[in-house]
């Protein structure tokens, strides 16, 4: 088949969906599909031209024999939902003429979203080239950007709600990444028979742990700390705030240090909580790109993954669990519902309740105090994913949905 995968989000960028869909293209195409990305500019998560791309109004290129078109975004991640929508719109309209003057023939499109509004440029195309459309969603949008508070006009919402159904009841087939937004979905008799779960995995061959003290040397770590790690986005969803909180309550043990590597539009407010507070056993790493990931996640000890406490996220399998596990790297889970419940059937982790730094001073302490039981659950955690959620078994799902 002749696909097209049309995201917002794409590598050179670091980020769930980033790694999700390259790897499902790149795994669809040595299947022998013909597969073309059409994506943005990579700006994400700093609202800038990253690696040393130049924004521009369109451009071509070739990423492990996948064929990518890049269109021009105005390029933001600021907290303000006026620059957002800017944002997101920016690339619905450039993504539109893209794909009407450089797409031929084409006889499905896969959309991601968020953003919702990325719908718009695939129905639209999926109309004017005779093509079917799936919608890819990771998350449920605007309900996650209303319980985070960044979405309040009840205009907007309501005119948001409106397009999101549109788009479902549009698509051929809606896949999303997790069976609790499944669970949502499927309440609306309309979509009966239309929604399909594919969640997010990980190459085990690549994400496992290497040689600690080499490890800490290139993330520039000190080798004698138990270091906890967290990695990926510093957004509002993650609420960090509750790990600088659980970092102050355990300063006075010299041993422990709090790791956050990568960006976001939280990290300058969490850098500046860390020298306000003082707090000497917290350092910020840069984003490294993917295939240095696993080499810095070898040096650490336990990882944290929180959320902030809100009902959608129990619907949430956060995909840098996956790498953790697959790491053999035990995972202190902030997070209620279907990520804790892997985290409890895989035994490779502690559930905590989300921002809750009593708890995760508790579970830093008891992971910090036993090797074995880090060993232990390290272990289960990378026999788990390599069974249940590698990028190879996800490819094959998805495939028999086309």
């Amino acid at each position: 088949m002749k696909l097209v995968f049309l995201t917002q989000y794409f590598p050179p960028e670091i980020g769930a969906p980033q790694a999700r869909l390259f790897e499902l293209a790149r795994g669809l195409k040595n299947k022998g599909h013909e597969v073309t990305i059409v994506t943005a500019f990579p700006n994400y998560p700093g609202g800038k031209i990253l690696f040393n791309y130049k924004l521009g109004l369109f451009m071509e290129e070739e990423m492990e024999g996948l064929k990518v078109l890049r269109t021009w975004i105005y390029p933001s991640h600021s907290k303000s939902f006026l620059k957002r929508l800017a944002n997101y719109f920016s690339f619905v309209f450039s993504s539109m003429f893209c794909g009407i003057f450089k797409l031929g023939k084409v006889d499905l499109f896969i959309c991601e979203t968020p953003p919702l509004f990325l719908g718009i440029s695939a129905y639209v195309l999926s109309r004017l080239k005779g093509a079917g459309m799936y919608l890819y969603v990771s998350d449920l949008w605007p309900a996650s950007a209303v319980d985070l508070g960044m979405l309040k006009n009840k205009i907007l919402i309501r005119m948001s709600k409106r397009l999101e159904y549109f788009l479902y009841r549009k698509s051929k087939k809606v896949i999303v990444v997790t069976a609790g937004i499944k669970k949502i979905l499927d309440t609306d008799d309309t979509l009966k028979d239309k929604v399909f779960v594919v969640t997010n995995g990980v190459d085990a061959e690549l994400f496992k742990s290497s040689d600690k003290t080499k490890a800490r040397e290139f993330a520039g770590l000190p080798r004698e700390k138990f270091v906890i790690m967290y990695s990926g986005n510093h957004g509002i969803a993650q609420n960090l705030f509750t790990v600088l909180k659980c970092a102050k309550r355990t300063i006075s043990n010299p041993d422990l240090l709090y790791v956050f590597a990568g960006d976001g539009v939280e990290k300058p407010l969490l850098m500046e909580i860390k020298e306000k507070e003082g707090l000497s056993n917290v350092v910020f790493l840069k984003s490294f790109p993917k295939n240095e990931m696993p080499l810095v996640l070898s040096s650490a000890d336990a990882a944290v993954i929180p959320l902030k406490n809100i009902k959608l996220f129990e619907k949430a399998l956060p995909s840098k669990m996956f790498e953790m596990m697959s790491m053999g790297i035990p995972v202190i889970m902030g997070v209620k519902g279907e990520a804790a419940e892997v985290i409890k059937t895989a035994v490779c982790g502690i559930n905590i309740p989300p921002e809750d730094e009593n708890s995760m001073e508790k579970a830093v302490f008891e992971l910090y105090n036993s090797i074995e039981l880090r060993e232990r659950l390290g272990r289960n955690g990378r026999e788990y994913v390599k069974v249940h959620f590698s990028r190879e078994k996800i490819i094959n799902i998805f495939e028999r949905l086309l």
